[in-house]
């Protein structure tokens, strides 16, 4: 970020994070969710909101997939 300026900074995190989850049909909205993630640090500058966000999200997952697999 000092170095790029925000903006891309935001963009080549947001790619790293997509890509590291290694999930090539969830790429997008991964990419998405950092960006979100991004912007929540940088308008509070507070590193324990998107934890939460993240945790959440987490967390909608996991209940959706074991509602859709347990019908």
């Amino acid at each position: 970020k000092r170095y790029s300026g925000c903006l891309f900074a935001a963009i080549m995190t947001s790619l790293l994070f997509a890509v590291v989850h290694g999930n090539l049909p969830a790429m997008m909205p991964l990419f998405i969710l950092a960006l979100i993630l991004t912007l929540a640090y940088e308008l509070t500058g507070c590193l324990w909101v998107p934890i939460a966000a993240h945790s959440l999200f987490n967390a909608i997952q996991v209940s959706l997939m074991l509602n859709i697999q347990n019908g």
